[in-house]
């Protein structure tokens, strides 16, 4: 039975709705027969039944085969970062030097075993003073851990001219265990941030979870001053979000420290940070109100009818009762 998975790159999502776990059955005809917004893996068995039969072989689903134990490498030891309030996740590229010293924005031979997320508050995204958050996250696909008998984490990053770094490397703290799956993060005084990306160097031990093997690993990467709309959330931290202050008042209506923060919603969806979001870029809630925001009808929505769009929705909208 063909079917198909997206890209890295995410062609198929942004063509489908941009939904981050959508799933679709299409006909040999390419006629969409199944359209879901969220994956539901059971629901999916029995239409798939219902279109082609029962299958004589069932198998089971499964998340990345066999984990680890988590007593045998240990979580919760290295204290968490807290990542800016309101901040922006940045779009990142690896960078592979090939042979003849040419740079290619290619997946490497050997695995990025370390994800990096990098966040930036909206003071850096709108060129000013703020926080830069990196965060290197072990990827559970390879079922590696951090060797802490080795040397710790280091990072060094390069910036374009007129970008000012409160520091430009930083190495991660020494831990007792001998081992752990914690994420190693940090966070860099930043000023100046333009179209430019810096560039972020970084070398650590990865081991394999087997006791196989264990590598002194170096990879390296592109920062970009742009929001990445398919970086989705991390779980748990010092960044998530308190939904208790989430929760409407009384009556269901709208307080003005509740409501979200329209500079914070326009910097998220100004991908290109042109001044404007486009229909293209608006996702979820934001593609389904386009059409109220976009005031002046002229196909995009600016910082200026955002914000007039949030005061009349602390308003409530209406006008005074006669």
């Amino acid at each position: 039975m063909p079917w198909l998975a997206d890209s890295m790159t995410n062609e198929l999502k942004h063509a489908f709705g941009d939904k981050n776990n959508s799933e679709f059955v299409i006909s040999p005809e390419g006629k969409i027969v199944v359209s879901r917004t969220w994956s539901d893996p059971e629901q999916l068995r029995e239409e798939l039944a219902g279109f082609v039969g029962e299958s004589e072989t069932v198998t089971k689903p499964s998340k990345n085969g066999q984990q680890p134990k988590r007593t045998e490498y240990t979580r919760g030891v290295v204290p968490r970062v807290k990542r800016p309030s309101g901040a922006s996740v940045l779009k990142i590229e690896p960078v592979i030097v090939a042979e003849g010293d040419e740079e290619e924005t290619v997946p490497p031979v050997e695995p990025f075993y370390a994800k990096l997320r990098a966040e930036a508050t909206r003071a850096v995204m709108d060129g000013d003073e703020g926080e830069l958050y990196l965060g290197f996250h072990l990827d559970p696909i390879y079922e590696v851990h951090w060797n802490n008998l080795a040397a710790p984490l280091k990072f060094s990053i390069s910036a374009p001219d007129g970008v000012e770094l409160e520091v430009t490397e930083g190495e991660a703290a020494k831990v007792e265990e001998k081992a752990d799956l914690d994420p190693r993060e940090f966070l860099v005084g930043i000023k100046g941030a333009g179209d430019e990306p810096l560039r972020l160097r970084v070398d650590y031990f990865a081991c394999d979870n087997g006791d196989k093997w264990c590598k002194a690993i170096r990879q390296e990467y592109l920062i970009h001053f742009q929001t990445d709309r398919d970086a989705g959330r991390v779980q748990g931290g010092g960044g998530s979000r308190d939904r208790s202050k989430m929760q409407r008042p009384p009556g269901g209506g709208n307080t003005k420290g509740r409501m979200p923060n329209p500079d914070v919603i326009f910097t998220r969806f100004d991908a290109d940070k042109d001044g404007k979001i486009t229909k293209e870029e608006a996702t979820g809630p934001m593609e389904r109100r386009f059409p109220m925001m976009d005031t002046d009808k002229d196909g995009v929505v600016t910082r200026e009818e955002l914000k007039s769009r949030f005061e009349r929705m602390r308003g409530g909208g209406r006008s005074p009762a006669k």
